[in-house]
């Protein structure tokens, strides 16, 4: 049975940690072509890997190369392929499964985690081998420095960085005035940047361009306004800024695995 220590309020359950420590040499590829099957933080000590990625509805393929010292997170279901670029190169990874809720924002998608100290916080979790706690102390010890990692990481990713400080005016006007079918050069313009290094600096901070970002924020508010019950699917695809409802179904059942029927056939169960 799984078990799972639940803090107040917290947004999200995980169980089943697990810890990996890995050493290959050059050109070894793992591909998770089904996508990876845990959640983890994947610490670099030692060499170099490339991590590519697939493209998502949500952002471009990308490449990423990790050298010694860097992090990065994972969230389950993500493909990609690993490539070791060096020989003896070493990762250590902290993995858990998600049995409720959602993670972080932050983290719904794979992020480099530019955390203080990942490499200790990582390791204090292999010291349950040694530990002289029965088996559920500690398994509860290893699920708190979980989330402890967690949080440090969302800590440190919501800092933003300065050059993302010009994107503040178009995301507060996006994430307040989403039903406004705006076009990308008033948001560019709102940040005093051309249309082009707007659209480059959006994609680097949120891994997503900026209508992909704004259909995200349109879809979870239509969700939750359908599953209210006072909503027609298409009074809510209005609402919130789709007018077209074949177009809105698509995204819907791409983003939650459902239709909208979906949402209010389980709110009437």
């Amino acid at each position: 049975m799984k078990q799972f220590y639940e803090y107040e309020n917290l947004p999200c359950g995980i169980a089943n940690i697990e810890f990996v420590d890995v050493v290959r040499d050059k050109n070894f590829k793992m591909p998770f072509l089904e996508g990876r099957e845990k959640s983890g933080f994947i610490f670099v000590q030692r060499g170099q890997l490339s991590y590519k990625f697939a493209a998502t509805e949500q952002s471009p393929a990308k490449e990423w190369i990790l050298t010694a010292g860097k992090t990065v997170f994972v969230p389950s279901g993500t493909v990609y392929t690993a490539t070791y670029l060096e020989d003896g190169t070493n990762i250590i990874v902290a993995q858990f499964d998600l049995v409720y809720g959602e993670l972080p924002k932050v983290l719904q998608r794979p992020r480099r985690v530019p955390m203080q100290h990942a490499e200790r916080h990582i390791k204090e979790l292999f010291k349950y081998r040694s530990m002289s706690l029965n088996g559920h102390s500690r398994s509860y010890w290893c699920i708190y420095k979980m989330y402890e990692i967690i949080w440090n990481a969302v800590n440190c990713l919501e800092d933003i960085a300065p050059k993302f400080k010009k994107l503040s005016p178009a995301l507060n006007d996006i994430q307040n005035n989403f039903f406004i079918q705006r076009p990308i050069r008033d948001y560019a313009d709102m940040c005093s940047l051309s249309e082009p290094g707007f659209r480059r600096l959006f994609v680097e901070y949120t891994g997503m361009s900026p209508v992909e970002y704004r259909n995200e924020i349109r879809l979870e508010e239509a969700r939750r306004l359908i599953g209210t019950g006072e909503y027609l699917v298409e009074e809510a695809a209005n609402a919130v800024g789709f007018s077209n409802i074949s177009f809105f179904c698509r995204c819907f059942k791409k983003r939650f695995g459902h239709t909208p029927l979906g949402v209010t056939a389980h709110n009437g169960d």
